[in-house]
């Protein structure tokens, strides 16, 4: 398992403050480190917390991972993630500023990070874990969204009411919708501390929130029609 972990009080206080979501050259570069030191915290601290429950978790530097190529993020040196699981270790990553192709660091949501890991890893499904149920509309959590209705949906998500520079739900779904694009399924639901199996059930078939469905890709057309078919 791969775990990215939001940035909430460590990445957007620290954005908005330094002004680091405007994108390119900063009117004070030596700020820009701030946000890396804040989020590699967040990354030691959920480390710590993973080895008192016996999983061993190694933070990583997304600066030496990942690169940016027209606005999307891209896995320029898998090593250390291919190193983390072959040695038993739970790779720790977060959004964060990635080098773009012209020399710039670029800040990033780390609800697209899962983008760069989906071939290289044949990932097929990303969780999102938020403190929303799921995607709602008038209150109640949406079970499924099919990718042609994504942008209904987006239509109806209200705008954030607290800190948030990547857009809160709807960054979310925008981030689940290229995921689904690419061929991989998304799952945006709450955590549930107190459930047992609540993290077997966000990979089942039938998982707690929202699931926004892949479009099938070439090879996989087939599988895919006979899996929505038993969906139905």
């Amino acid at each position: 398992m791969l775990v990215i972990l939001g940035g909430g009080s460590f990445g957007h206080n620290v954005v908005h403050r330094h002004r680091l979501d405007t994108g390119g050259a900063h009117p004070a570069p030596c700020e820009v480190f701030h946000l890396t030191a804040a989020l590699y915290e967040l990354k030691i601290l959920f480390a710590d917390a993973l080895g008192r429950h016996g999983a061993p978790g190694m933070p990583l530097q997304e600066t030496g991972l990942l690169g940016e190529r027209d606005g999307t993020p891209e896995l320029v040196n898998p090593g250390p993630i291919e190193t983390c699981f072959a040695a038993g270790f739970v790779p720790l990553v977060t959004g964060g500023l990635i080098p773009g192709p012209d020399g710039r660091l670029l800040p990033m949501s780390s609800d697209r990070i899962a983008l760069p890991f989906c071939r290289p890893f044949a990932i097929r499904r990303v969780a999102m874990v938020t403190d929303r149920p799921g995607v709602l509309r008038a209150g109640r959590v949406i079970r499924r969204i099919p990718l042609h209705h994504a942008d209904r949906v987006m239509a109806q998500i209200a705008t954030p009411t607290k800190l948030d520079v990547t857009g809160g739900m709807r960054g979310k779904l925008a981030a689940a919708v290229e995921l689904a694009q690419r061929g991989v399924e998304t799952v945006i639901a709450g955590a549930a501390p107190d459930d047992a199996a609540w993290l077997d059930r966000l990979f089942s078939p039938r998982p707690p929130g929202t699931l926004v469905v892949a479009a099938p890709l070439a090879a996989d057309s087939e599988l895919a029609m006979h899996r929505d078919e038993s969906r139905v």
